[in-house]
């Protein structure tokens, strides 16, 4: 949901809410974390999830770098080698 909201916000905004998004995904990190070691799910449901949650982590924290240092012009798809 704050990710939703965040597409909507300024970017001063924006970036409190992308925050704030981290926080709680870090939290679902650990919780999933949790149920593994708990045994509640199976190795391969867990490294599936750890594989998605990793790339979601990574476009979040590449969104808020680029909030966070607007000189950093992103390269259109056409332009890409």
């Amino acid at each position: 949901m704050l990710i939703h909201q965040a597409r909507f916000e300024q970017n001063y905004q924006k970036i409190k809410t992308l925050d704030k998004t981290s926080q709680m995904f870090d939290s679902v990190k650990i919780l999933i974390r949790m149920t593994y070691t708990l045994e509640i799910i199976e190795q391969k449901t867990y490294i599936e999830l750890e594989n998605d949650l990793q790339n979601i982590g990574k476009m979040l924290g590449g969104w808020l770098k680029y909030l966070k240092n607007p000189q950093t012009k992103a390269t259109p798809l056409q332009n890409r080698p």
